[in-house]
């Protein structure tokens, strides 16, 4: 799916329904695969809907924006490969020092408000980060959403671990850390994929062509899913932990002392 919708474009598709019903159709396979592997091993009972959704939307979200970032700095604001990568430094820098930080909020306040703040903090990022354009500086164009994109992610990726693991029992702890990371790839893979659709990179039009026109859509779009993220964390992310079960219970044994024998 990662290769066949981003090549529709460069091989001249023109045919808008190819870039929309494949890649459905592959995630609906993939989903249905993967749904039927879970329910196998009884995995998709050890997440709610809350935790697998936020994972998906959101950091499908972040490595889609990621990508379009680097492209429009590379192809529409002039900037060399090392410039546009060293242009979401401050991103990583913010994210590192704000995730400690968010790591003690979440044993005082619990996770949920905490990722709701920190993913409506990273769709503000992303809406300025949307309007970046030709001719404007660094310290206006990309900084600012920079710097509010590093913090929220700082604010809710630790809250979001914190919630998965909190949603199980400790004996599916390794269980529902791979299902959370699972999701983050599968949601990155998929948004990534739909890029070129999103900016409109069809009919033979190069991304750079597609960038001048689709770039700030495709950034809103990234933006509404952090909203949504934040809204089913509100709605289904729980800040409780399930109770232990408790041990069975041992019978009691009921022992004599043997009699030893005298020595004659």
């Amino acid at each position: 799916m990662v290769y066949t919708d981003p090549q529709a474009a460069a091989v001249g598709a023109t045919d808008a329904e190819f870039q929309v019903t494949v890649p459905v159709a592959e995630v609906a396979k993939m989903a249905t695969w993967t749904q039927a592997f879970a329910e196998s091993k009884g995995f998709l009972t050890l997440l709610s809907d809350g935790e697998r959704l936020t994972g998906a939307y959101a950091l499908g979200a972040l490595y889609a924006v990621g990508y379009m970032v680097i492209l429009q700095c590379e192809l529409r604001l002039g900037y060399s490969a090392t410039q546009a990568g060293a242009a979401l430094i401050p991103e990583s820098a913010v994210f590192l020092a704000v995730s400690p930080v968010s790591g003690m909020l979440v044993r005082r306040v619990g996770p949920r408000w905490l990722m709701v703040a920190g993913l409506l903090i990273v769709a503000a990022g992303f809406g300025w980060l949307s309007a970046a354009h030709p001719g404007q500086g660094y310290a206006a164009a990309v900084l600012p959403g920079a710097l509010l994109w590093g913090l929220g992610t700082g604010i809710c990726v630790t809250p979001l671990t914190a919630a998965v693991l909190a949603a199980v029992n400790d004996a599916d702890l390794g269980e529902a850390s791979a299902i959370n990371d699972a999701t983050s790839r599968v949601g990155g893979v998929v948004v990534i994929a739909l890029v070129p659709a999103l900016i409109g990179a069809t009919g033979g039009r190069s991304i750079s062509q597609a960038l001048a026109h689709g770039y700030q859509p495709a950034m809103l779009v990234m933006a509404g899913l952090c909203v949504a993220a934040a809204l089913v964390t509100g709605l289904f992310v729980s800040d409780s932990r399930p109770a232990a079960p408790a041990p069975a219970s041992s019978p009691r044994i009921h022992s004599c002392p043997l009699p030893t024998p005298e020595k004659s």
